[in-house]
């Protein structure tokens, strides 16, 4: 059996364990909480570092010219992304867009300064001024309008209408359709709508294949054919200077130059001007410096005008001049009285003619009514078309014939004789003319030696 005294002992001992064990475990818990105390100031003083922007790798300038809402937030976005990256503070981001602000958007800042006491605030403005929704006709509009640019490669093209044809929500037969209305190669375009791929990836990868393609054919189209050299003569060269073309035969040696055989009709390979005071290329007729040829009329041959001031080529509608006074030798010219006067008024028989003429003077003259009507008139030639005064009814006689027909007013400037007869009057179906060696004459019902009727008969005889 135990004494009293040594079982004090083993208490104490007991005792004493678990107050060292406890110690320890404070201890540990300090040492821990001392560790993350030491890691959260280190985290801390990490967050609260930023860095000066750097404007030219980050953010791309922005000046709200063209209008397009996916520009606008793009911009914003690459704003946001590098003030996140870079841990920037408000001040910082705002001179960030300050200064990545141009033109119109520029104007925009500068009107809303005062409003703009953070970046939030700068962002919701900007939103509301820059990338409100779109309206359907207007992105239409821009999709329709885009076509691939001269030297535009298509992959840029490609990428800027798909991106229209997806805020349109087209399907993949349409956006390849629209796609291909912009291409500038017939080639690709026919490629690619002879092919059953239609989705993004699809048409992607086809457009890739045909320029890799189309590039190594061209390249070894451009090797296999045979080279040819062009010698351009000197600039004092006259125009009787020729010019050479020489071929490379197979073993890459020249031969003997050729000369064509028109040397006028012969070309010179590089598309130069030509300057056609000089007759030389390289410059025009503007810019040359020798003594400048006098002008040519191409019209009348004539020099000291061009074909523009010529007054060689002005003539007018009559054809002939005429006098009361005088005995007609023309027999188409008769004596033409109007509306039973006894006065006789010069008149043309014009067989080819649509229409009855009279001059104005002469409408007035004899107290025609005139119904103002604008009738364009054709002639024979590269002459524009004359242009009535109005219209009337006269009662026109010809030798023994007087019919009523329906005339056309002209200015008195258009024509010399004062009356044109025309094919309302030759072709009454009761008005018969015949013209011999020197005259014409009209008459009613008048007989002629052969008539349809004469010539059945004769011919039923023969049968």
């Amino acid at each position: 059996m135990n004494s009293p005294g040594n079982q004090q002992l083993s208490v104490d001992v007991s005792e004493l364990i678990k107050a060292m064990l406890e110690q320890n475990r404070l201890r540990e818990e300090q040492m821990r909480n001392l560790v993350d105390k030491l890691m959260e100031q280190n985290q801390n003083c990490l967050t609260t570092t930023s860095f000066v922007p750097n404007y030219l790798q980050l953010i791309q300038n922005f000046d709200g010219e063209t209008g397009d809402t996916g520009v606008a937030d793009e911009w914003l976005s690459a704003l946001c992304t590098a003030a996140k990256l870079n841990n920037w503070p408000d001040t910082y981001t705002m001179e960030a867009a300050r200064s990545n602000l141009s033109g119109p958007a520029k104007q925009w800042y500068l009107s809303h300064m005062e409003e703009l006491k953070n970046f939030d605030d700068f962002r919701k403005l900007f939103k509301v001024t820059f990338t409100s929704e779109e309206s359907i006709t207007n992105i239409w509009k821009r999709m329709y309008d885009r076509v691939q640019g001269e030297k535009e490669s298509v992959f840029n093209y490609y990428h800027e209408k798909v991106r229209l044809c997806r805020k349109l929500k087209l399907n993949e037969d349409e956006t390849k359709k629209i796609v291909c209305v912009g291409l500038r190669s017939r080639d690709l375009v026919t490629a690619l709508l002879s092919s059953s791929r239609n989705t993004e990836p699809e048409l992607l990868a086809d457009i890739r294949m045909f320029m890799e393609v189309q590039a190594e054919h061209s390249g070894r189209v451009d090797h296999t054919r045979p080279k040819e050299i062009v010698v351009k003569p000197s600039t004092t060269s006259t125009t009787n200077n020729k010019w050479h073309k020489t071929k490379s035969n197979e073993q890459g040696n020249l031969n003997i130059p050729t000369v064509p055989t028109k040397t006028n009709n012969f070309k010179p390979k590089e598309y130069s001007p030509k300057c056609y005071n000089c007759q030389l290329f390289g410059h025009i007729a503007r810019d040359c410096t020798r003594t400048k040829r006098p002008f040519k009329c191409s019209k009348c041959s004539i020099e000291g005008h061009t074909a523009k001031n010529c007054t060689a080529t002005k003539s007018e509608v009559t054809l002939v001049n005429s006098n009361l006074h005088q005995t007609p030798t023309n027999c188409y010219i008769k004596h033409v009285f109007i509306n039973n006067s006894n006065e006789p008024v010069s008149g043309l028989v014009d067989t080819g003619s649509a229409f009855s003429i009279i001059r104005k003077s002469v409408a007035e003259k004899f107290k025609l009514v005139v119904t103002p009507k604008e009738v364009k008139m054709w002639v024979y030639g590269n002459t524009q078309p004359v242009t009535s005064y109005g219209e009337s009814q006269a009662t026109l006689c010809i030798d023994t014939v007087k019919e009523l027909v329906e005339c056309v007013i002209v200015d008195d400037e258009l024509q010399k004789y004062d009356v044109i007869v025309g094919r309302t009057f030759v072709d009454k179906e009761n008005v018969t003319f015949i013209k011999t060696n020197d005259q014409l004459h009209f008459a009613y019902g008048m007989k002629f030696r052969f008539e349809d009727s004469e010539i059945r008969k004769k011919i039923c005889i023969l049968q």
